[in-house]
């Protein structure tokens, strides 16, 4: 039975063997534990070698005269059985075998060397990631599959049955503020799968939001046991792998996984209520909207805009996504005329400010009036527009605006009212990098289209309505 409080212990190395350890890949994993910075011993192990980035390299793991907690196994998948029997003779606890070659080729020898690496590690005992995967990041304890992950270390669990997937999530999600607790990447699963591993990160105090990628699994059942527990407490995101029939084909040369088909994925998935996404970028959406935003109490949402055709377009895919724009109340447009320009304006909802936009007191003002009577705000932040104005001699309005967007979007977050951004991509990058960079500062979530923003409110609604369901 697989117990997370000791698997966590595992996670606590005080030494790494690097077996395998290539020049021709550039030492990559010697390279990464000691880049990023790993506090303990370091040992490679590579017969031809005597010496890697400084550090004496043993011909075998055996020859290495001290304790070895964590093994990374990268050499040819037929030696891998015989590395396995040495570590344990070793008493490794924890590997991840880097190595493919293993069920994902659909040979006989591939499947039947897999089938002798779970015999070995369930033997004796080791907790193995893989083969065929990159194993584990985890930044408060000094882990990396890369030697260039970022150092923080964040409330966002991910596992991914691909290594480029968990590679992925981590580095796009970086970009958009997502700091990670522990990453996981577990290939083929001839010990380590999916389930145990969302059961750690259930049990996981540092993670709060848990992201899921999968190609197959081999106990759908338990799976889904695990999902409804784990859902109860923390919100979890799944990206399924292989839901067409040449996604399915690419997933079997790819992890040696059986896909299954959409349908009975999404019924699982919506049985569990797990939130189910179709790609990276929706994967980092989610988990950022969860990550930075309050649950939203209810339907109703402002839109606020410099534009009267984007106000238009907002409402259209706000309403698509089952959201309501409702009109503000007389009193409240009354007093907002009277701090705003008279002509060329909205104030109904969608908010269309158009000059007025560049008034901070106006816009300040309005944000403020608005809240009470709504669930949640989005606002589109067209920057090119203020950076135009600022080139006309309004200087310093960027700056100026930006604070005050980020002010008041901590004030609704204070509030327990989603505040999201949609900062569309603009040939004036460095307004919209500093734009960006702020909210993110701030824990306000930037999208980059009104689409991805009201999907992601969405689904983290309806993820919360169905908690309350089930509980």
């Amino acid at each position: 039975m697989f117990d997370p409080m000791s698997f966590d212990n595992l996670l606590k190395p005080k030494s790494v063997a690097i077996i395998g350890a290539s020049r021709t890949r550039g030492f990559y994993w010697v390279r990464s534990f000691l880049e990023y910075g790993f506090p303990g011993k370091i040992f490679p192990v590579n017969p031809k070698e005597k010496e890697v980035l400084g550090l004496k390299c043993y011909p075998s793991i055996l020859d290495i005269p001290q304790d070895v907690d964590f093994a990374i196994i990268a050499v040819p998948a037929p030696i891998v059985p015989k590395v396995l029997e040495d570590c344990a003779k070793k008493d490794v606890k924890l590997v991840t075998i880097f190595s493919s070659g293993f069920s994902e080729t659909g040979t006989k020898e591939g499947v039947l060397l897999e089938k002798k690496v779970a015999e070995i590690v369930k033997k004796t005992g080791i907790k193995a990631f893989g083969p065929n995967c990159m194993g584990v990041y985890a930044p408060r304890r000094k882990l990396s599959f890369r030697p260039d992950l970022p150092k923080d270390s964040g409330n966002v669990g991910f596992i991914s049955q691909s290594g480029g997937n968990a590679i992925g999530v981590v580095i796009c999600g970086a970009v958009w503020g997502l700091k990670f607790s522990k990453v996981f990447s577990y290939g083929n699963a001839a010990d380590l799968d999916s389930t145990d591993l969302l059961e750690y990160l259930r049990w996981d105090e540092e993670t709060k939001i848990i992201g899921l990628y999968i190609e197959g699994i081999k106990n759908g059942s338990k799976l889904l046991s695990v999902l409804k527990k784990t859902t109860v407490e923390k919100p979890v995101v799944v990206w399924k792998g292989g839901i067409t029939e040449l996604g399915s084909k690419a997933v079997a040369s790819h992890t040696g996984a059986l896909a299954g088909s959409a349908q009975i994925w999404e019924s699982v998935f919506k049985q569990a209520n797990a939130v189910s996404v179709h790609s990276l970028e929706e994967m980092i959406d989610l988990l950022c909207a969860f990550s930075f935003l309050p649950p939203p109490e209810g339907r109703n949402i402002g839109i606020l805009s410099i534009s009267g055709g984007s106000s238009v377009v907002c409402t259209d895919v706000a309403a698509q996504f089952g959201f309501n724009i409702p009109e503000l109340p007389r009193e409240v447009q009354e007093k907002i005329h009277r701090v705003v320009q008279p002509v060329g304006v909205n104030i109904k909802n969608p908010i269309d400010l158009a000059s007025s936009f560049f008034d901070p007191n106006a816009v300040e003002f309005v944000l403020q009036e608005v809240m009470e009577y709504i669930d949640a705000l989005i606002f589109d932040f067209q920057v090119h527009f203020l950076t135009l104005r600022e080139s006309f001699g309004q200087r310093g309005i960027v700056k100026k605006m930006i604070k005050i967007f980020v002010e008041t979007g901590r004030q609704y977050l204070a509030a327990d009212k989603p505040f999201l951004v949609v900062l569309p991509l603009t040939y004036c990058e460095q307004a919209w990098l500093e734009a960006k960079n702020q909210f993110l500062n701030a824990k306000i979530p930037v999208f980059t289209s009104i689409i991805r923003a009201a999907n992601a409110l969405a689904k983290v609604y309806e993820f919360y309505q169905r908690k309350q369901q089930y509980t």
